[in-house]
């Protein structure tokens, strides 16, 4: 029997697969911040929310002072005039008032019809307010526009959240399957070395006529076997390292992280998980936020049934010489009103949004019911995985045994090659099924995280 076959049966086979320098090993911090930063979709998904952002300053604008003017002159004719108007105009979000002020120039001939654009020499000097008391007083189409997109800031980001999680969730399922892939080339890589070597052995043993020729035959085909395994091992790693390549750039095929050891199979936690996805998941929030955005359009369609009762005045004085009927102080104040009588165009946005809200409510009632349904299906994942590793670790002891024992009985001739081969193969395939076990438990724990709306950063633990 060879030294290192002998370590390797002592020590465990496993426990060397699974050790990686902590100083290449990709961590999952390391690979969160780069997915975050990096991923194309996620950025896009970011400058969408500065779309948003801008679109709200763009809605913004609605409130912006505004000033307006004209000038215009008959320089010939029968009345020869210069007429000069400006306005300065500030619309607020209080109740819809708005305020101007305004000036203009009335010099020259006027008909007498044309009297009131007539003004003393230096101008007419104007300011007033509008205010509407019914319909556009607490709420309007701008106000409310203005409402909903700061909601839809939210929803953006929200779904920026949701981009983070499914990209997270593509790139940790194959962050695991590479860990897996990876630890999975090391043991064929070891089971090759130690064909390889006893082909030296057997081969001595011959020519001293201690074993038969056969044996080196059956070696041979051992090791063809093995090295095929050892080429399906690399060509699937090499697989998983270019599937997360596309979430993290540059990856080296040994730079695959440990899978981490369950601490204990406890029982899921299931009401725990579901309170905190209930505050964190996007798909939730977001159709809250939608309900919300949902409830200002109403308010607006409610109060579009009402008429529209504005109230103004206007304070108004003429500086300079001329007609002294132009001098006083002038107030002029009026009320407006307008009502549609079929009032369709209110009870058609009415409805619709009645019916939306409707949709609405019954996507968040089914989301929290999938929320629950998916947390259950992943602790039960968890739980599986974790029984399933204990299983396969007992497994793995005992072909570690029955392996020593073959290869004891080996090396005092009560048997044959091929049955070396086959418990040393026997306990190859339990090692993978303890790898196998890991990845599932990694990924359920991972998935875990996502499914609450958090974004795994470190190492699967009990209790996420």
């Amino acid at each position: 029997m060879s030294r290192q076959l002998t370590k390797l049966l002592t020590t465990g086979l496993l426990g060397w697969c699974l050790q990686v320098s902590a100083s290449s090993a990709l961590e999952l911090s390391e690979l969160s911040q780069t997915l975050l930063t990096r991923y194309p979709p996620i950025q896009e998904a970011r400058l969408k929310v500065d779309q948003t952002r801008a679109k709200l300053l763009e809605k913004q604008g609605n409130f912006d002072s505004k000033f307006k003017g004209k000038l215009e002159g008959i320089p010939l004719g029968y009345y020869r005039q210069l007429r000069l108007e400006s306005l300065i105009e500030q619309p607020t979000p209080w109740w819809g008032l708005t305020f101007f002020g305004a000036y203009r120039l009335g010099a020259g001939d006027f008909a007498d019809y044309d009297g009131k654009k007539i003004t003393l020499s230096g101008g007419e000097f104007s300011m007033g307010a509008r205010l509407p008391l019914l319909r556009n007083g607490p709420i309007d189409p701008i106000r409310a526009e203005l409402a909903i997109l700061e909601l839809q800031i939210a929803v953006a980001e929200l779904d920026l959240r949701d981009k983070e999680l499914e990209a997270s969730e593509k790139a940790l399922k194959a962050y695991w399957a590479w860990a897996a892939a990876s630890q999975k080339l090391r043991i064929a890589k070891e089971l090759l070395s130690l064909a390889e070597e006893r082909l030296n052995q057997i081969e001595k043993e011959i020519l001293a006529g201690k074993r038969a020729p056969i044996e080196l035959t059956e070696n041979q085909r051992a090791l063809l076997n093995r090295r095929a395994k050892l080429l399906e091992a690399t060509l699937k790693l090499q697989e998983k390292v270019l599937e997360l390549s596309l979430f993290v750039p540059g990856l080296s095929l040994d730079q695959a992280p440990n899978l981490p050891e369950p601490t204990d199979c406890q029982d899921a936690e299931l009401e725990t998980w579901v309170q905190r996805g209930q505050v964190q998941r996007p798909d939730i929030l977001r159709l809250n936020l939608q309900l919300e955005q949902n409830r200002i359009a109403l308010d607006l369609a409610d109060n579009q049934f009402l008429p529209a009762l504005d109230i103004y005045y206007a304070l108004s004085q003429d500086v300079g010489t001329g007609d002294k009927s132009r001098k006083p102080l002038e107030l002029e104040a009026g009320l407006s009103w307008e009502w549609p009588i079929q009032q369709r165009k209110a009870e058609g946005q009415q409805r619709q949004l009645n019916a939306e809200r409707g949709q609405l409510e019954l996507r968040e009632q089914f989301a929290r019911v999938q929320l629950r349904n998916e947390l259950q299906s992943a602790g039960i994942a968890r739980q599986i995985s974790c029984q399933s590793w204990r299983l396969a670790q007992a497994e793995a002891q005992v072909a570690q045994t029955l392996a020593e024992a073959e290869q004891r009985r080996f090396g005092l001739g009560s048997s044959d090659l091929f049955q070396v081969n086959l418990r040393e193969q026997a306990w190859r395939d339990s090692l993978q099924r303890v790898i196998e076990a890991l990845e599932a438990y990694a990924w359920a724990e991972s998935l875990i995280q996502l499914r609450q709306g958090r974004l795994p950063i470190s190492a699967p633990a009990n209790g996420s």
